[in-house]
């Protein structure tokens, strides 16, 4: 550690205060450099231009301490400026008074927390019962009643069908009608005049609750997901000097030819440097075309670059523009020095194998640039620090789209050994879990001989709504349906707003609410798209029957009752009682569109009946009464089924100088915003108040575990300095498009995938 003398440089621009650092260099000469935020150890109302201060620096040359002599300050000390008090205790941090924030809402699912231990045996053979009086063999007849309106579509549009069964077309043709299609429209899934939910269906929703309640194994895991949020891979092209001590090693290299998750790719290499993106504007004359998010096509730019400046840029590459440019996106800091990459191809190309391409679509699923193409510019995490330019794949670590990259952590890493299925768990012992003994296994690797496929004792038929087509909706557009994002920290992992990141567990078994509005008429139903829609710039909800990335479909009316049998085996006493705890006088959760509170099912078990056609009472003496860990597990599980006021994926709205940005990811972006740092989220001001960013609360039984600020406008005209953050000065108010439609609104865009979106990932999958 080291102390030195330096300067301030002090500007002011419309009544804003901006302090830089000058320091001397080794060659006699001055340089400027931002003060960290943490090093600040004085007002910015005490510093004024050319005052000699004290700078402490640790042994990496970093500015850890900058103070004013006979005025050293701590600016934890306060937190409105000005005033002096005693430091805030960071675990605190309001979410004691969210009325403040106002609005409140639920989010579409919740969690129940994983086992810590779930019971393990050897698989029962289907003909147990042969030799083991004591198991139980025949029939379950069971009475489910609708109690939101239930979505169970056929598997093909209307839209397709048609184009399906066109003679005059080529299957090319129609491979080509069927991608442009817009809006699609799904009939419910019938028989004659009976309404059908599939067996798969059935068996499905059964056996995840019945994981759910006794802490079972997960059926089935994605073995390439990466959890990622954000970027948590920093790079520099000279990471020895760079500003961040744990940025890798990296350079710059072409895409000649794309690999996915099932072929290898091509890439060309060559020299790489960091350019002031000032300079490039200074040439380029106009706004740069940065890439926006999941932009199709990348526009380039190329330089003229004499080895230490930019001379000109040109949007072709010819004899003098050599150096192909990589633009960023948009800075969050305009006040930062941003830079941006310079590329000059050597001619060198190297094959990168599938592993390389397929953790990039893994970490870039929910990213800006889900999939890459020809031509596009990349950035090469590299092994070595001495090697700049690579010339095999042993060099190369990994492939990112931007200079602060994605690592993020796999999914088959962080969950429990408890709940992996068994193709994935460590130290494999051949036994298996209760409910993956009553539903069989088919296991992912061929060889696996720990683990041979067997079937299933639980078999259950369709579920028959017996003549209740008449109970159908008419055709009616759904609200969109986000995707589901695990990467999510804020809402899928356990911790604290203030330490949050990506080595906290996974909080548990996703369950899906329900809300208290149901009917078809109900102006609130969370299913509607008018009321989760998608916007146009105006900042009004679009036309639900239009629009590409919802469809619609025919609903079951709630109140509307079926017949479903499962046909059991070889079930021992236990699993019988498992059954019956689940079946009778339970919830259900059937069809699609769960997320919208569809789908919410009372079961009731009308008949048990044994191979012989006798009679089985429910609460026969030879059940055994389950242990206290699954009947607690299963009285949760009952609590979060109980419907909810306002059922609703978050939103907010952002308004500054130009236009409101409307739809979820405003209100991640201010409510619920993970630090750079990658530890805790941000914090938000409100009335002068600090308030922690939003975690999903943990299920409470009383209700109250809701978010807040619901369809709220963040007004950024509208704030004030607090020292180095920023407040709203006004309590928040919802939106209301009479109020806060100008003509100059954009929407926040859909925020999930489509239909087409999410099948073409699953195929390179």
């Amino acid at each position: 550690m080291s102390q030195i003398k330096g300067k301030l440089q002090v500007k002011e621009n419309k009544g804003k205060k901006s302090v830089m650092l000058i320091l001397p260099t080794k060659k006699g000469g001055e340089s400027s450099h931002p003060i960290p935020e943490k090093a600040k150890s004085f007002k910015d109302i005490d510093a004024s231009d050319g005052l000699e201060v004290d700078v402490e620096r640790d042994e990496k040359n970093n500015i850890i301490k900058v103070s004013i002599p006979g005025k050293e300050y701590n600016q934890n000390k306060n937190t409105h400026a000005g005033n002096d008090q005693k430091p805030q205790d960071t675990n605190k941090l309001s979410q004691s008074n969210p009325s403040l924030i106002g609005f409140p809402f639920h989010n579409p699912y919740t969690f129940i927390p994983f086992t810590k231990k779930s019971e393990r045996h050897k698989p029962t053979l289907q003909t147990a019962d042969e030799i083991d009086a004591d198991r139980f063999t025949g029939i379950i007849e069971l009475k489910i009643t609708t109690q939101s309106p239930l979505l169970i579509s056929q598997f093909i549009s209307e839209e397709e069908k048609i184009i399906h069964n066109n003679p005059n077309c080529s299957d090319k043709q129609k491979e080509e009608k069927i991608k442009n299609i817009g809006h699609k429209t799904f009939k419910a899934l019938t028989i004659g005049d009976d309404v059908i939910v599939p067996a798969t269906s059935v068996r499905g929703a059964l056996r995840y609750l019945l994981t759910v309640v006794t802490g079972g194994l997960l059926t089935v895991v994605d073995e390439e997901m990466v959890l990622c949020q954000g970027r948590d891979l920093p790079m520099d092209v000279d990471p020895a000097h760079s500003r961040n001590p744990k940025a890798k090693p990296c350079c710059l290299a072409k895409v000649i030819k794309p690999g996915n998750s099932r072929k290898s790719g091509k890439i060309q290499v060559g020299t790489t440097v960091i350019v002031p993106a000032k300079d490039i504007k200074n040439c380029y004359r106009q706004n740069l075309p940065r890439p926006e998010d999941k932009q199709w096509k990348i526009k380039y730019l190329w330089a003229n670059y004499d080895g230490t400046r930019v001379i000109s840029v040109s949007e072709n590459q010819d004899a003098t523009h050599t150096w192909q440019i990589k633009l960023s996106g948009k800075p969050v800091n305009t006040k930062g020095v941003k830079k941006e990459g310079l590329f000059l191809a050597n001619g060198e190309e190297i094959d990168l194998p599938v592993e390389f391409w397929q953790v990039y679509s893994n970490c870039n699923r929910h990213g800006a640039r889900p999939e890459l193409k020809k031509d596009d510019l990349i950035w090469l995490e590299l092994k070595d620090h001495n090697v700049s330019v690579p010339r095999t794949e042993n060099d190369i670590v990994s492939i990112q789209w931007a200079r602060w990259g994605r690592k993020g952590t796999r999914l088959t890493e962080i969950l429990n050994n408890e709940v992996l299925p068994p193709d994935y768990q460590k130290n494999n012992d051949g036994n298996v879990a209760t409910v993956t003994d009553m539903f069989g296994i088919v296991p992912v690797s061929k060889n696996n001989s720990k683990f041979p496929a067997f079937a299933g004792r639980v078999r259950p038929d369709n579920l028959v709504f017996l003549d209740k087509k008449k109970n159908l909706t008419p055709m009616y557009p759904l609200a969109v349906l986000a995707s589901p994002h695990p990467g999510c920290l804020p809402f899928y992992r356990a911790g604290s707003p203030q330490t949050l990141n990506q080595q906290d567990p996974l909080r548990g078994y996703k369950i899906y609410r329900t809300s208290k509005h149901t009917l078809p008429d109900d102006k609130e139903a969370p299913w509607k798209f008018e009321n989760q829609g998608v916007y146009e710039d105006s900042g009004k909800v679009k036309d639900g029957k239009t629009t590409m990335v919802n469809f619609s479909a025919e609903l079951l009316n709630p109140d509307v009752t079926g017949t479903v049998r499962l046909s059991v085996r070889s079930l021992s006493m236990k699993e019988l009682s498992l059954l019956i705890l689940v079946c009778d006088n339970n919830t259900w959760r059937l069809g699609g569109g769960k997320p919208l509170g569809l789908g919410q099912c009372k079961v009731e078990v009308k008949k048990i009946l044994d191979e012989f056609g006798n009679e089985f009472a429910k609460d026969n003496p030879k059940l055994p009464v389950l242990d206290n860990e699954t009947l607690k597990r299963f009285n949760i599980w009952k609590k979060t089924q109980e419907p909810v006021e306002l059922l609703r994926y978050p939103r907010a709205a952002i308004k500054n100088q130009n236009k409101t940005t409307r739809g979820g990811l405003s209100w991640f972006q201010k409510f619920a915003s993970p630090k750079r740092n990658g530890n805790g989220l941000q914090s938000i001001f409100i009335e002068k108040e600090e308030f922690s960013g939003q975690i999903l609360p943990p299920f409470n039984e009383d209700g109250d575990d809701v978010l807040f600020g619901y369809d709220t406008v963040l007004d950024d005209n509208d704030r004030e300095n607090i020292g180095q953050q920023k407040s709203y000065r006004h309590k928040l108010e919802q939106f209301d498009p009479n109020k806060h439609i100008t003509g100059q609104e954009k929407s926040g865009g859909f925020q999930g995938q489509n239909q087409e979106i999410r099948k073409k990932a699953k195929e390179n999958r």
